[in-house]
């Protein structure tokens, strides 16, 4: 949780729809943090610390030399403004409860991507193939997931519905899967399997 606020407020005051400031750790002049100072691969070790080190700002393992903070009004302005996540699947409550659960299913979701990024998924007559590096996350229709898991459309929906499936991705009126969700899933139903 405290990597994903991370890379979200590090998205915010990268985009300018937060504004960041810095101030000497020994005190001194406050200084806005422009937008480029955001642009960095880790945003983890900065939030850990609430510092970073004003001019070589890229590197996370230098001696920090400025502390990181932003307007309370203008963040009460931007929290206030959130819509409400709704309701959450059961399948994000066991994840948020159970923190095994959660790191299960995003080392399953690694271990999936990695085998796509090396071709090594079997390339199946009915499935899809893998795309090249760089060309984005691998999207499924419907039928290539049934084709995959070897189930029923009604089935795929009714446990979507139950949060127990992965959700699918809206595009216009189309229904598409991560890839690596659906391959994760079924590592984790496997996974089960053998603890049984």
């Amino acid at each position: 949780m405290v990597r994903l606020n991370a890379e979200l407020f590090a998205h915010l005051f990268a985009t300018a729809r937060l504004v960041s400031f810095a101030r000497p750790l020994g005190g001194g002049e406050v200084v806005a943090l422009s937008e480029e100072l955001w642009e960095i691969d880790d945003p983890l070790p900065r939030f850990a610390t609430g510092a970073f080190n004003f001019d070589q700002w890229w590197d996370a393992d230098t001696q920090p030399t400025h502390r990181i903070f932003v307007d309370a009004k203008q963040f009460d302005h931007w929290l206030a403004n959130l819509k409400p996540l709704g309701p959450l699947t059961k399948h994000q409550v066991e994840a948020i409860i159970d923190p095994q659960v959660r790191a299960a299913r995003s080392a399953s979701i690694q271990a999936s991507t990695n085998k796509i990024d090396q071709g090594m998924l079997e390339d199946h007559e009915s499935g899809p193939v893998p795309d090249p590096p760089g060309v984005g996350p691998a999207l499924m229709t419907l039928k290539e997931v049934c084709d995959l898991t070897r189930r029923k459309s009604s089935t795929i929906y009714s446990d979507m519905n139950k949060g127990i499936f992965p959700e699918a991705v809206k595009l216009g009126s189309s229904s598409r899967w991560l890839k690596a969700e659906v391959l994760a899933y079924i590592a984790e139903q496997a996974g089960k399997r053998s603890k049984d």
